[in-house]
């Protein structure tokens, strides 16, 4: 008898060790409940990420710390990266003109002031932005997404206009279109944007860019393996690692291409293995390699570059999406050693510097970080830090050769 009092409790300290495990993958990454059968216009019902990590949570485990999964959310304190601290939460514009980012009652809100009074309010609705380099924000009226004037910047640690926004008024009128959507989330309705919860949190969309972004819906994925939990076979379902290699490389240049979308196509509606000439158009022939900005066209800047002509390289081959791998040169040089190394008679072959530093990092000299100028106005006790992005252009710079002889030299002084 005390055996099976034993083996009783054991079993329930067993299943509540499971349970906590699946309300933290469930609760503990997201503030809403994304399992709503939201349907594309193909006819194409998504399950969301939550029901994935049902059988994949140890890959949705990593993944939820990835800049990808994060690139929207909800407009809750622990999203958004700004202060709302007095002092810390102002914007002036001009003398008269300033912007206010408030916290009221829970919610949070960029507001006009013209003279000490103040002219418009416009609630947080959506963050756009994982904040590695920083955040917009939207708000919705009449059933429309528009952003706010104001946005954060990481390298700075504040508040500033929003790009391309001026710097001597605010604007409220710059409407999020689809196509910005389509790359900061899974899916969205756009047709129903005023739909939320009784806490006013959208109910229409799927924050980041998830497993479905690169598997495809996968609600009939998941009542086939409901139904035949002793299949082997995945089916529908997307595995890139299937798809041929332009596909590969298509399905990450929706997104990272700056292509120009085709108005025949419909948003949401793009699966990794369709013809990318059907939804946008990428610019391949002028390809500025000194112009390197977020929504650049990295793509192409891959594809100029002499290892990826004399290769079968994609995006995946240095880039495990599953994971979050930002600043972790040594793991990436490791990548480019598959190709490059002593056995291919490829490896480095320059002199300046001790082999133990040619293998722990490649990318410095050969894919070099470049500095995009702020096209915004700080806050006078900001220092101006320009974003850094890395250029996917891949060759020898030789100035960039330089700077980095000349860090590792003080580095071993």
């Amino acid at each position: 008898m005390n055996f099976f009092k034993s083996f009783s409790k054991t079993v329930i300290v067993i299943l509540i060790l499971v349970s906590i495990f699946f309300i933290y993958l469930g609760c503990g990454t997201r503030d809403i409940n994304k399992d709503k059968n939201l349907k594309n216009d193909n006819g194409d019902i998504y399950a969301g990420s939550l029901v994935c990590s049902k059988c994949h949570g140890s890959i949705y485990k990593d993944f939820i710390h990835t800049a990808h999964f994060h690139t929207s959310s909800l407009p809750i304190e622990k999203n958004i990266k700004g202060s709302f601290q007095n002092e810390e939460n102002v914007f002036p514009f001009n003398y008269s003109t300033f912007m206010l980012m408030e916290k009221r009652n829970g919610k949070f809100y960029q507001t006009e002031y013209q003279n000490g009074k103040e002219v418009r309010s416009e609630e947080f609705y959506i963050v756009v932005g994982s904040g590695t380099r920083g955040q917009s924000y939207l708000y919705k009226s009449d059933s429309q997404l528009y952003q706010l004037p104001i946005s954060y910047f990481t390298n700075s640690d504040s508040w500033a206009n929003s790009p391309g926004f001026p710097f001597y008024e605010p604007i409220f009128s710059r409407r999020v279109t689809p196509t910005c959507m389509e790359c900061h989330s899974t899916f969205v309705d756009m047709s129903s944007i005023g739909t939320t919860d009784k806490n006013g949190n959208p109910t229409n969309m799927i924050f980041g860019v998830e497993c479905e972004s690169c598997h495809g819906p996968g609600q009939k994925h998941v009542e086939f393996e409901e139904q035949n939990s002793g299949s082997k076979e995945a089916k529908f379902i997307i595995n890139p690692s299937k798809l041929s290699r332009e596909q590969k490389i298509e399905m990450c240049a929706y997104c990272h291409s700056n292509g120009k979308r085709l108005n025949t196509s419909k948003p949401f509606t793009f699966k990794p293995g369709d013809s990318l000439n059907k939804f946008l158009l990428i610019d391949t022939t002028n390809i500025d390699t000194s112009h390197i900005d977020v929504h650049s066209n990295q793509t192409a800047l891959l594809m100029s570059s002499k290892c990826f002509k004399m290769s079968q390289l994609v995006c995946t081959t240095c880039h495990n999406t599953h994971q979050q791998e930002r600043g972790e040169l040594t793991l990436f040089s490791q990548r480019c050693r598959s190709c490059h190394n002593t056995e291919h008679n490829s490896f480095c072959k320059f002199e300046g510097l001790t082999s133990s530093v040619l293998k722990t990092n490649c990318i410095d000299c050969h894919m070099p970080a470049k500095s995009k100028t702020l096209t915004v106005n700080l806050n006078q006790s900001s220092k101006q830090t320009p974003a850094i992005i890395r250029s996917h252009f891949i060759t020898v710079y030789p100035d960039e050769t330089k700077k980095f002889l000349q860090k590792n030299k003080q580095a071993s002084n």
